[in-house]
C-alpha cells in the first residue's frame, strides 16, 4: 500500500542482511518487504555514508495545536450552536483548549473540519395580522370538497432585502455546504 511506512525493525533486518552480502529477491521472501522498498532503503544507506540505519524524515509542516478530541468538541458544539464565534467557543472550553488562540479555533473549524462562516438570512416573521387572517382563512374554508381546492391557485412569495448590513454570521457544516452547491 502507498505511504506505509517500514518499521525501523524491518529496516534494521534489511540492513543486516544486506551486510550478509543477501540479494534483494532473497531479503523480500525473508523481510515480506516489497523488493523496491529494499532498493530504496539500499540507496539511503548508501547516501548516508555511515553505518547507521536511515531513519524516517520528519513530516512536513506545523503540528496540529489542538487534539482530537478538542476537535471533535468544537465541532459537536458548532453543529448544536451555530451561531457560537470561534470566542465564544474558547470561553466556554477554557480548560481543554488552554492556551489555544481564538484564530487557531476558528481556523480548525474552517480548514480542518470544513465548516464555513456565512451570513445567516434573516426570516421575516408573521406578523400578529397575517396570523388572524391565516386563522380565519383556515376556520372558513375547513369544509371545502377536494373539487373546491383544485380551482384554488397557491403561490408562494417571499420577502427579502438587499442591504450592506451585517447579518449574524453561522458555521455551516461540510454537509451542509454540500447541499447549497447542489441546489
Amino acid at each position: 500500500m502507498p505511504g506505509l511506512k517500514t518499521k525501523h525493525d524491518d529496516i534494521v533486518r534489511v540492513i543486516e542482511c544486506h551486510k550478509v552480502g543477501l540479494k534483494t529477491k532473497e531479503i523480500s521472501e525473508q523481510t515480506g518487504i516489497l523488493p523496491r522498498t529494499i532498493r530504496r532503503l539500499f540507496a539511503k544507506f548508501k547516501s548516508g555514508g555511515s553505518q547507521d540505519v536511515p531513519t524516517h524524515s520528519k513530516p512536513p509542516g506545523a503540528r496540529y495545536k489542538l487534539s482530537n478530541h478538542s476537535v471533535t468538541l468544537l465541532k459537536r458544539q458548532a453543529q448544536a450552536n451555530p451561531t457560537l464565534k470561534a470566542r465564544k467557543l474558547r470561553e466556554n472550553n477554557i480548560e481543554v483548549l488552554g492556551k489555544v488562540t481564538v484564530r487557531t479555533i476558528w481556523n480548525t473549524l474552517n480548514k480542518r473540519l470544513g465548516f464555513k462562516n456565512v451570513s445567516a438570512p434573516k426570516k421575516p416573521s408573521h406578523t400578529e395580522s397575517q396570523v388572524l387572517q391565516r386563522d380565519r382563512f383556515y376556520r372558513e374554508h375547513i369544509e371545502w370538497s377536494l373539487d373546491e381546492w383544485k380551482r384554488v391557485l397557491f403561490i408562494d412569495e417571499s420577502m427579502f432585502s438587499v442591504s450592506a448590513g451585517h447579518p449574524n454570521p453561522v458555521w455551516r457544516s461540510p454537509r451542509m455546504n454540500k447541499f447549497d452547491k447542489n441546489s
